[in-house]
């Protein structure tokens, strides 16, 4: 992933060298002024042999602000994984997670009350 001022985001241990700017990449100058979400056209990684395909969604601002300030309403959480989905009115929440995680599963088994943290943001 890459944010507008050019720094990598990855899922994976890969870190760029000091002369890697995704603002030069060509999967992001040909969505960077796209309206619409835009699917990149599958590349290998070169680091990993990974078949990869780039997306860019239109309301990505849109979405992170609407996390911020959902992030106010529970203040003593002070970290939170949000999980967004992009729909054709726009972002929406799929749940908030209080241990996020790409490794571990976030179910309300998890939390002490077993009932999640979704009931706390069900009125935003």
């Amino acid at each position: 992933m890459s944010l507008v001022n050019g720094t990598y985001i990855g899922s994976d241990d890969w870190i760029p060298g000091s002369d890697y700017n995704t603002l030069e990449t060509e999967w992001y100058k040909s969505a960077f002024d796209k309206k619409d979400t835009v699917i990149g056209n599958p590349y290998v990684d070169s680091a990993t042999g990974n078949i990869i395909k780039g997306f860019k969604f239109t309301d990505w601002e849109e979405a992170l602000a609407m996390c911020k300030e959902a992030a106010k309403i529970v203040p003593e959480m002070a970290y939170i994984g949000w999980d967004v989905a992009f729909s054709d009115k726009g972002p929406v929440f799929v749940e908030a997670n209080e241990f996020p995680g790409h490794d571990i599963y976030q179910l309300p088994e998890h939390t002490p009350n077993k009932i999640g943290m979704m009931p706390k943001f069900s009125n935003i």
